[in-house]
């Protein structure tokens, strides 16, 4: 990490930073920085002094002795947080995989009744495992991040102060909130998110905190077409990580609002922040985030016609795809071939590629994602004037959706392609129409369709 500044040493000192950047500032002391050892050493007496553990009548300054004491303090309370913190990480894998042994009831019932399983080491291991979970099984991830909930509610304030126990629950309810997300359930994930807001605003006011919940919320609120907030959001997040030096998460926020541009329709503003961030991340460490970039990349290049240069990207970055073997994105992958091969003209690829990515997405109950792979797979069918598969594919899509669940409006749009394929009178204008409401459908199910004329 770059050096801490004097608000967050002071912070540090008090017990007042949350978990994670308690053990940045401390392994930070650890490894030697003589910079952050002498300013801490020069805080500590004026917060004694503040709180009246030291008494400093008639002094004017701090003998030799005074400073090394001060020093040997700081090297103490570094040494124990550090401590406790690799203690609570090295129970908390086994901790977690006992829990998740046990029926969701007996789980619960373990979370309330065994102190133990109150670690907030615990909580932040489920809250891990809940985001990678977002991109191999997104149902699994929501149950994930309900047991990190569960487990943050019982997190004793005593033994971290009630507001630190605040930032927990606050990032455990946005871990949540971006879960419902990704299964397109818009409504309950911004209800997560107000909450997660709700307790930000009571923790300690760590801006890295504020910075993640932002970043997430700016997802859903692309996700909701809302793209003048997406952008605020992201600016105010990038100002956070400029601000107190954060590289790594810096990169991430500019990737994160390339891919937002993309999203509303800037494919050449978002190629540009895209590259941006991917040049301040760790192509190693920062593995998803590089594959995350580099997949939008291979997207909006795509969407402005270059699609040669898309192609050379694609298979420079496949296998980066077989090594993550995120389910999700591999997905999103096979999807990304399907449109590419459409754009050379290749339709016997893209239908392969289209198919497959809608019975996953069936199989998985994501019922807005399968209805646009289906939509994909009709322009194929329609290009290439095979009616007979596109009556077929029109005539099935409508029972699969209503088992899904999908909202009312999104299956009346898709029965108005269904009435135009057999009425003859289908054209890929509809299916554009379609598939653009179907998008902005997942932030207010109750949108009308109309087609346009």
């Amino acid at each position: 990490m770059s050096h801490p500044d004097r608000k967050t040493l002071d912070k540090f000192l008090r017990g007042e930073l949350s978990a994670s950047a308690n053990r940045e500032v401390a392994r930070h002391i650890l490894l030697g920085c003589q910079r952050c050892q002498e300013l801490a050493t020069r805080i500590l007496p004026e917060i004694d002094r503040a709180l009246g553990t030291h008494s400093s009548a008639g002094e004017t300054k701090a003998t030799r002795q005074d400073y090394a004491d001060s020093f040997e303090r700081v090297r103490d309370l570094a040494r124990e947080e550090e401590r406790r913190l690799e203690e609570d990480r090295n129970d908390a894998p086994r901790l977690l995989e006992s829990l998740l042994q046990q029926p969701p009831a007996r789980q619960l019932l373990l979370i309330r009744n065994s102190r133990r399983f109150r670690s907030w080491a615990l909580c932040e291991l489920i809250q891990e495992r809940a985001r990678a979970e977002g991109f191999q099984e997104p149902e699994r991830a929501v149950q994930l991040a309900e047991l990190a909930l569960a487990v943050a509610k019982r997190v004793d304030p005593d033994d971290h102060g009630p507001r630190l126990v605040c930032d927990l629950q606050a990032r455990c309810w946005a871990v949540l909130a971006n879960a419902r997300r990704i299964i397109s359930d818009l409504p309950a994930s911004e209800r997560a998110f107000r909450i997660a807001e709700s307790l930000l605003r009571e923790g300690t006011g760590d801006p890295l905190e504020e910075a993640r919940i932002l970043a997430m919320k700016a997802v859903l609120r692309s996700d909701q077409r809302r793209f003048d907030e997406t952008l605020s959001l992201l600016d105010r997040t990038l100002e956070i990580y400029r601000r107190t030096g954060q590289r790594r998460s810096l990169g991430q926020a500019l990737i994160r609002k390339g891919t937002a541009l993309g999203e509303a329709g800037e494919p050449g503003e978002a190629i540009r922040f895209l590259r941006e961030g991917a040049e301040l991340i760790d192509p190693v460490e920062d593995r998803r985030w590089t594959l995350v970039a580099k997949h939008n990349l291979i997207l909006y290049l795509s969407d402005l016609g270059e699609v040669e240069e898309a192609l050379q990207l694609l298979n420079e970055t496949r296998p980066l795809y077989a090594e993550m073997g995120e389910t999700m994105s591999l997905l999103r992958l096979r999807w990304l071939e399907g449109r590419l091969a459409q754009a050379r003209g290749d339709l016997e690829e893209a239908e392969a590629a289209y198919q497959e990515v809608q019975d996953a997405f069936i199989a998985r109950s994501l019922g807005l994602d399968a209805a646009l792979a289906t939509l994909d797979l009709a322009t194929v069918y329609l290009a290439s004037g095979r009616t007979a598969e596109l009556k077929r594919v029109a005539a099935e899509m409508i029972p699969i959706f209503e088992s899904l669940e999908v909202h009312r409006e999104a299956v009346a749009a898709m029965l108005a392609v269904r009435r135009a394929v057999e009425m003859e009178r289908v054209t890929m204008h509809l299916l554009r129409d379609v598939s653009g409401f179907l998008e902005k459908s997942r932030q207010d199910p109750r949108l009308r369709f109309q087609a346009s004329r």
